[in-house]
């Protein structure tokens, strides 16, 4: 519903660092359920890394460089995704929580009420 709104072009944020300050032309947000952040277990991440380079075992490997390791693309989305919401990695951690409600309730601030209160965080 709210991927739409996710990528955000032709802005001019600045960002403030310990160094040199940057301006930020465009950035983009993931919006995802909280029962879907939970971090890979390593069995998993290590299944699913060993199945896709089987896949690619028996290919033969002269060319260049791209036919080389052609399994590089796919192995550089699954790292990242085995990576996503690890404990150590703060690349892809939640920094914002929205809970929505619609307009049509009777009582708005109940709803956020009952929404905050049986709500899943992730950790």
């Amino acid at each position: 519903l709210l991927a739409p709104f996710g990528a955000c072009e032709d802005v001019s944020l600045l960002v403030q660092t310990s160094g040199e300050p940057f301006r930020l032309r465009q950035f983009s947000m993931r919006f995802e359920q909280t029962t879907d952040i939970r971090e890979t277990p390593k069995a998993t991440a290590d299944q699913r890394m060993a199945s896709l380079i089987d896949g690619f075992a028996d290919r033969p490997s002269n060319g260049p460089e791209a036919a080389l390791a052609p399994w590089l693309s796919g192995f550089r989305d699954e790292l990242s995704v085995s990576l996503r919401y690890v404990e150590h990695n703060g690349y892809d951690h939640p920094i914002a929580v929205l809970m929505v409600a619609s307009a049509a309730q009777p009582q708005p601030v109940s709803v956020f009420n009952s929404l905050y209160a049986s709500a899943s965080f992730p950790p």
